[in-house]
């Protein structure tokens, strides 16, 4: 079967040029300088019927742009567009198919991200490149709908000043027009201006017609642009003299006529393929040639362009030829195409085959459901490797596909299970798993229980609810079995067998047994290096690589893995991994921790807190919370204090529940224990004090024990302080958590301390800076404010040139808090602000991000440059860039 991504991207590639402009046409003089003169505004509409020229005229003004080097994108539309993802997908193409270059973090938001932060990569990459030029969206009534719409209001409001936006659609879109003329900001082009004058009729036909011949086809075909060219193809055929028949004067009927006689001219079997081509609206020369069971396809089709310039169009994209007819020639064939009983359906269940041995999975379907061949439609569906396209295409192709299936077949058990799966992977959790336990319920009722087909779901519904509780819990009570279960099912499926492996890796991981969880990850790499293909297994396992590196302590070797995936390899290729938008999101939730640990930095929040954005509701798991909230808290703390802090985990907590994450509710009680002990807060500690159960992950029990010893310690039971920080230091050793082990040994060491045990606390921070110091550690120790330094230099002593310059490192960082207490502080709005400052962020996009108004962000930034110094945007930029390098 062919590799999905690359067949949807070059089926997709045929749509990013306007096709190839044929010798004979006339050039629209008039209306290319209308379009010219139309960039002085924001957006142009043309806006006609079919057969108007819209495609024409558009494609010779895209050919004059290029000519006069300005940047001319082409994208035209398809139903699968309607989805706001796809949308800015395909806009991206055609951006790049442009020569605007895209790095990889903005190919990875647009095809993986959410539709926000889509939007926003692209108006930043193309704030960047700063192309003077057009972006032309052909079709638009394909995609005109509400949400669509919206975009494109955000579109014009945010594209640079010389960039242009042309949409071209048959009727009037659903846009604020009326609006937009008020600002100046439309130009509208509508049949009146798209009509062929008179001057255009005598260069087209150029065959000497008089003025009383040309003022008789300009009442007949009233100027109407296909029409006009039907006639000069007819009178190419019938000679000078033919005269067309009298009709009512419609020059729609004229057009028919001239349609039926320029078609019927054709050589048979030239027409036979046209009217078996009719079915799909781009004529790729492999799928004629299997839907006709012939060879000729390629040298008949490049015959009737030649017959029929205009009407036949011709476009190369990758290599990959393809035709389409002009809607005034395929309605025709179509027309034939119903005259010829059961043809349609013998034709539309072979490209259903095609489709299919190809990876098109929607158009299989499509094409099925047209072929009115139930049994072929039910294998179609039954065969739905929905996990793996998942992986390869996308949520947004699953929907795709989910809407071509009629509503009769809506019941069946594998549309059932990709409904239960987009609902998931729209944040609808509780909802997700609710249907889906439904499901487990039906299928462990069925009697075919060995039937293949009964396997397959039942292997789909447990993958889901080994995914589910991942999410849902973080925690698989039943994980063993379950794995074990799914393992037997999955050994005819080794991409979905990987997946798995990956996700046993995160369960494993979660509960602390980080060996088992590292040969999870090895089984499903190798699984995913013997199919030979992106599989969704392959990123998976690298957000989990880093997961497992941050767990172990290991920050250097999480650093490295963080660079290679934000700087692949030279020849590596620029395809897109699976799940690569995922992947990056955890590369940044993983170098903020590593910013955290290392230097202390506030700004480690501000960075969390976007990663997680970029993960979206849907995408992140327990692991990522797990990673991310403690220092989100943490940070609110330092900088507004306890009260603020319980604020912030009380709003974390409402969309936890909100979204029926039950493993971040326990979370979060763990790391309110931590902040309520922290801040002197007995009575607060004692309630949000969580069962110490098996349940719990490594990192909720390791907190619980610092937070519960901590306690100890200021109620003056030092010795229990000391049991429970031991039993810390137990924990990870035993796990080969480094981080666990040191922030036990500073415990510790202050429990002994404050029970008068010098010597014992000495050896203790001791132990602690030996172990901290390979790898970088700062946090733990800042943590205790400028209280512990003094301890430290008492158990260091003169100690070794690493272990002073370590002591350093967190005298520097302790320092920094003082400076919150500034005046010239920047506030927490304003410290986020200047994140999306280095970022690169525009007002309107920084605006957009934080749902504010571009005045708001005005009057913050003056703000921001009076307490940064500087009196310019680019100043402020660098300065921002070295504010987050500092951690201010």
């Amino acid at each position: 079967m062919a590799d999905a991504p690359r067949t949807w991207t070059r089926t997709v590639g045929r749509r990013l040029a306007p096709p190839a402009l044929q010798p004979g046409l006339c050039e629209r003089t008039l209306l290319l300088r209308s379009l010219d003169v139309a960039c002085a505004g924001r957006l142009t509409l043309v806006i006609g019927p079919a057969g108007f020229g819209k495609t024409t005229a558009l494609a010779q003004w895209h050919a004059s742009l290029v000519r006069r080097g300005q940047t001319a994108c082409w994208c035209t539309m398809s139903e699968e567009e309607r989805d706001p993802s796809r949308f800015l997908w395909m806009l991206a193409l055609a951006l790049e198919a442009a020569g605007i270059a895209l790095d990889g973090d903005v190919l990875r938001t647009v095809s993986d991200g959410s539709v926000g932060l889509a939007c926003d990569a692209l108006l930043m990459a193309l704030e960047r490149a700063a192309p003077k030029g057009a972006i032309v969206i052909e079709e638009f009534e394909r995609i005109d709908h509400p949400p669509i719409a919206a975009l494109v209001a955000e579109l014009v409001d945010g594209l640079p000043e010389d960039m242009h936006l042309v949409l071209s659609a048959r009727r009037k879109p659903k846009l604020p027009i009326s609006v937009l003329r008020v600002q100046g900001r439309v130009r509208v082009i509508d049949p009146a201006e798209l009509r062929f004058g008179r001057r255009e009729l005598t260069a087209l036909l150029d065959d000497g017609a008089d003025a009383e011949a040309l003022e008789t086809i300009e009442q007949q075909t009233e100027g109407w642009p296909v029409a006009v060219q039907l006639y000069r193809l007819w009178r190419e055929r019938a000679g000078a003299d033919a005269v067309v028949p009298k009709s009512s004067g419609l020059a729609s009927e004229v057009a028919d006529y001239l349609a039926e006689q320029i078609f019927d001219g054709l050589a048979v079997d030239a027409q036979d393929m046209l009217i078996d081509l009719s079915i799909a609206e781009y004529c790729e020369i492999p799928l004629a040639d299997f839907i006709r069971q012939s060879q000729d396809s390629a040298a008949l089709l490049r015959q009737v362009a030649d017959q029929l310039p205009g009407l036949v169009q011709r476009s190369d994209a990758e290599d990959d030829l393809v035709y389409r007819l002009h809607p005034l020639l395929l309605g025709h064939a179509r027309a034939r195409l119903a005259l010829k009983p059961g043809r349609a359906d013998l034709i539309h269940g072979r490209a259903s085959d095609w489709y299919w041995r190809n990876a098109r999975f929607a158009a299989a379907i499509h094409h099925a459901v047209l072929s009115h061949d139930e049994a072929l439609l039910a294998r179609r569906i039954e065969a739905l490797p929905f996990l793996d396209i998942l992986g390869t295409a996308g949520a947004g192709e699953l929907l795709h596909i989910l809407n071509q299936v009629p509503a009769a077949c809506q019941g069946l058990p594998q549309v059932r299970l990709i409904t239960i799966l987009l609902l998931f992977r729209n944040g609808l959790f509780p909802e997700a798993e609710q249907m889906r336990a439904e499901e487990e319920r039906l299928l462990a009722d069925r009697a075919d229980a060995a039937d293949p087909q009964v396997r397959r779901l039942r292997l789909g519904n447990l993958a889901l609810k080994l995914l589910f509780a991942v999410h849902i819990d973080g925690f698989v009570a039943d994980h063993d079995r379950l794995v074990a279960e799914i393992r037997a099912l999955s050994l005819d499926a080794p991409a979905t067998w990987a997946w798995v492996e990956c996700l046993s890796a995160t369960i494993l991981q979660i509960r602390g047994d980080l060996d088992a969880a590292a040969e999870a990850l090895l089984r499903a790499g190798k699984l995913s290096a013997a199919i030979g293909k992106p599989t969704p297994a392959a990123s998976m396992a690298t957000c989990q690589t880093l997961i497992l590196g941050l767990a172990h302590g290991r920050l250097g070797h999480v650093l490295e893995t963080v660079t290679a995936i934000r700087q692949p390899a030279a020849g590596q290729g620029t395809e897109q991994a699976v799940g690569e938008q995922a992947l990056h999101a955890m590369a940044g939730i993983a170098a903020a921790v590593v910013d955290y640990e290392r230097g202390y930095r506030v700004q480690a929040a501000e960075a969390l807190r976007m990663a997680l954005a970029e993960f979206g509701e849907s995408e992140a798991w327990f692991d990522q919370y797990a990673l991310a909230l403690p220092i989100i808290v943490d940070v609110t703390y330092r900088r507004h204090g306890f009260d603020a802090a319980r604020q912030e985990i009380e709003r974390l907590r409402e969309r936890a529940k909100r979204l029926g994450l039950r493993g971040v509710l326990g979370l979060l009680s763990t790391i309110e224990l931590f902040q309520a002990v922290r801040a002197g807060e007995p009575a607060v500690a004692d309630a949000a004090e969580p069962a110490d159960d098996a349940t719990l992950s490594w990192r909720e029990r390791d907190t619980m024990r610092l937070a519960l010893g901590r306690l100890a310690m200021e109620r003056g039971a030092f010795d229990r302080a000391a049991g429970l920080a031991a039993r810390a230091i137990a924990a990870g050793e035993a796990g080969d958590r480094l981080g666990t082990r040191i922030r036990g040994s500073i415990l510790l060491g202050l429990a002994r301390d404050r029970g008068g045990d010098a010597d014992g606390a000495d050896d203790a921070l001791r132990e602690a800076v030996r172990l901290s110091y390979p790898e970088g550690y700062v946090a733990p120790f800042a943590q205790e404010g400028r209280s512990i330094v003094p301890l430290l230099q008492r158990a260091i002593g003169k100690g070794s040139v690493i272990e002073q310059r370590l002591l350093a490192q967190v005298a520097r960082a302790i320092e920094r808090e003082r400076e919150f207490a500034a005046p010239d502080a920047l506030s927490n709005r304003e410290a986020e602000i200047v994140a999306h400052l280095a970022d690169g962020a525009s007002n309107k996009v920084i605006a957009r991000r934080l749902g504010l108004s571009d005045n708001t962000i005005k009057f913050h930034l003056k703000k921001v440059y009076a307490k940064l110094g500087v009196s310019s945007r680019k100043a402020a930029a660098a300065a921002a860039a070295k504010f987050v390098a500092d951690g201010r």
